[in-house]
């Protein structure tokens, strides 16, 4: 099933847990999003598309009905509750809604995510088909690019990056939506990740001069193409 820079929201008041659940997605090809508040969902979801949200919630949120009608409004947009209690909340019946108690390692998440995944859409890996710019072609199902006939593999975070740049190419792009967009969190004050994966990009590309990545002063950076 391809699942490379899917994009999800994952919302849950341990930090810790957040943190170290949207890296390992990260990690695995996915494009997740971390924030730590319920009440800041709605605000999120209108401001960015997900494919699918991962939101903690317990008997002592008091605004679970208010967020569930919220959530109805997008009957497309699947949505799985994660529970701290014995039972779950009252108010999560939807057909679009999975409830289930908390995963406790991020091996059960993931499986709990291929599953919901694999069940929305089994056919959607066989709808997609490279992004080509120039002589780079980025696959979709794998982090990987082919440049000049050679295979070139990535991390997910630089799989992320280079096909966000190569949707908008000679054109720049936001260092802050690149952040957002790509690694699916904010910026950070002196954060240079973005920085370095790029740099690690430009590494890869090396001696390749049709396809650069360039610094756009005071912005962020561009994918440039030489036809």
């Amino acid at each position: 099933m391809l699942k490379h820079h899917r994009p999800l929201l994952i919302a849950d008041p341990d930090e810790e847990y957040t943190t170290f659940m949207a890296d390992v997605l990260r990690l695995e090809g996915y494009a997740p999003k971390a924030i730590y508040r319920l009440s800041e969902v709605k605000k999120t979801i209108e401001q960015q598309e997900f494919e699918l949200l991962i939101l903690t919630v317990d008997l002592t949120y008091p605004s679970v009905k208010t967020l569930c009608e919220t959530l109805k409004e997008k009957p497309t947009l699947p949505v799985l509750f994660q529970y701290t209690g014995t039972e779950p909340p009252q108010g999560l019946e939807s057909e679009h809604f999975t409830c289930e108690a908390k995963a406790p390692s991020a091996k059960q998440l993931l499986g709990r995510i291929e599953r919901l995944f694999s069940e929305q859409d089994p056919l959607r890996a066989r709808n997609q088909s490279p992004l080509t710019v120039g002589p780079l072609v980025i696959e979709r199902e794998r982090p990987e690019i082919i440049l000049n006939n050679t295979r070139i593999h990535l991390t997910g975070s630089e799989h992320a990056l280079i096909e966000l740049l190569a949707h908008h190419v000679n054109q720049p792009v936001k260092k802050d939506d690149l952040y957002q967009k790509a690694l699916g969190r904010n910026r950070q004050p002196y954060d240079r990740a973005v920085d370095v994966h790029i740099s690690a990009i430009r590494a890869k590309l090396k001696g390749q001069e049709r396809i650069q990545i360039k610094s756009v002063r005071g912005v962020g950076y561009k994918l440039t193409c030489d036809q």
